[in-house]
């Protein structure tokens, strides 16, 4: 009888330390709260945006446990560290997303965006190794 009430009094305490998130879509924002049990709130907690497991954005609530951020992206992953071990994540599809002039120039960025910049590296590179080979070939 003893380890029934043990075990009831140590599942009863998992639960003192179970972190909540709560996200709502508001017009190309998104407001993330999260809290503990007790309505606790998970002050400076911090929060990553994932996207095919790599983190696009990062930031930390409030004190009130809250958070306010532009829509950049309509499927994404959230996840809040609420430190010791407390850490909750939860997938996120938008529903009404519209693209902001942000998002559009990050889907843009494609090679002949980046070709001038290459151009440009591969000509800075050039001369560096024409001035070895013309500083070698004077001391000869």
């Amino acid at each position: 009888m003893r380890y029934i009430i043990l075990i009831s009094l140590i599942c009863l305490t998992l639960q003192a330390h179970a972190l909540k998130i709560f996200v709502k879509e508001e017009a190309n924002e998104l407001f993330i709260k999260s809290y503990f049990y007790g309505n606790t709130a998970c002050k400076e907690c911090e929060v990553s945006l994932f996207e095919d497991e790599k983190v696009f954005q990062s930031f930390k609530l409030d004190e009130l446990g809250q958070a306010r951020i532009t829509l950049t992206k309509p499927n994404f992953t959230i996840v809040v560290d609420g430190g010791l071990g407390h850490r909750q994540s939860l997938e996120f599809k938008a529903e009404n997303f519209t693209p902001t002039q942000q998002s559009l120039g990050e889907e843009q960025n494609t090679f002949f965006s980046d070709l001038p910049k290459f151009i440009l590296s591969f000509a800075l590179l050039a001369l560096f190794f024409a001035g070895i080979y013309f500083l070698k070939a004077r001391k000869t």
